[in-house]
Parts: C-alpha cells; structure tokens; sequence
C-alpha cells in the first residue's frame, strides 16, 4: 500500500512526520476489495491483459488521510 509522510507539529517519537495511507473499498465482480493508489491486487478474471490497469466504477469507500467518504451504496 502506498503511503505519504507529512509534516506535523507532534513532538512523539516520530517527530515532524504523519503516516497517511489512502484507500477505498471497491465493488469487483460482488466482492469488496480494499485498493490503494498504484497498488497491485488480485481480483477476477477482468477484460484485458494481466498487468493493465483497470478502472471501476463502483466505489463504497474511500479514506483519504484524514476523511472518510461512505456511499450509499455506492459514491458518485
């Protein structure tokens, strides 16, 4: 899973640093798969060649950092 590290004022053990990890739950032939951005996950067997990158339509999730965005059932 991909993740960035941001600047924060906290004065924990790791100083100056903020985990973020981004992600959704996606809808992919009836099952709920958690996706990150430029992740590689193993689904069913799509349209296209192994490697490609896909697109869906079906988001029921995402968080991003700081926010979560339910849908209900799906986001627009």
């Amino acid at each position: 899973m991909n993740s960035t590290l941001i600047r924060s004022e906290s004065s924990s053990k790791f100083a100056g640093f903020k985990r973020i990890n981004m992600y959704a739950i996606v809808s992919i032939s009836g099952k709920q798969y958690k996706i990150a951005e430029g992740s590689r996950n193993r689904v069913p067997k799509q349209a296209g060649d192994s490697g490609s990158t896909l697109t869906f339509n079906d988001v029921l999730f995402i968080y991003d950092g700081e926010n979560n965005y339910i849908g209900e059932p799906i986001l627009p």
